[in-house]
């Protein structure tokens, strides 16, 4: 494995990390969600989305990438939590590696990085939403996340329900 290195995002990075998050949707929410809006995807579309998240990145939201040998492989945006329901002031809004880059330590890594980034920001807790469907939702258990809530998600014009992930405090991560 080579070395990963967790840093911002800068304008250069989104097509990468929209190639990123493409991907991981097609990969992780195949069968979950539509072939249909898996497949119509537009690279230039996502990037765009990402570059308002950076320019967004005022001290309370950001972007951050994991880069392997020099590529991205993997990216965490988070800031504010947007439900204010919760008592938890942080939020990771998205996370998310190349299939082939999984089970490595890089989501960790990520995750860790989010954590201090939130910190560093003024939040004191965080959590995550996540699919229920998604295999992968037990990784933020593993590093314990309490579910705290569920609730539905229209994508595409499908109903699927998302739970929520919390963390009471950035020391939680595990």
């Amino acid at each position: 494995m080579s070395m990963i290195i967790i840093r911002d995002a800068k304008k250069e990075d989104l097509l990468n990390v929209a190639k990123v998050k493409i991907d991981t949707w097609r990969t992780a929410y195949g069968r979950i969600v539509s072939d249909e809006i898996l497949n119509n995807f537009d690279l230039d579309e996502q990037a765009k989305k990402l570059g308002e998240l950076i320019e967004q990145c005022d001290g309370k939201k950001f972007l951050a990438v994991a880069e392997a040998s020099g590529e991205v492989v993997g990216f965490a945006a988070g800031g504010s939590e947007r439900d204010g329901k919760h008592g938890i002031d942080g939020e990771v809004y998205a996370i998310y590696v190349f299939k082939e880059h999984q089970n490595q330590g890089i989501g960790k890594k990520l995750m860790e990085y989010s954590a201090k980034k939130l910190e560093g920001m003024g939040f004191n807790s965080m959590l995550v939403w996540v699919l229920e469907e998604n295999r992968y939702k037990r990784f933020y258990e593993k590093h314990g996340g309490i579910q705290i809530d569920k609730k539905s998600l229209e994508i595409g014009g499908e109903d699927h329900f998302i739970v929520a992930y919390a963390w009471r405090e950035m020391r939680d991560f595990q």
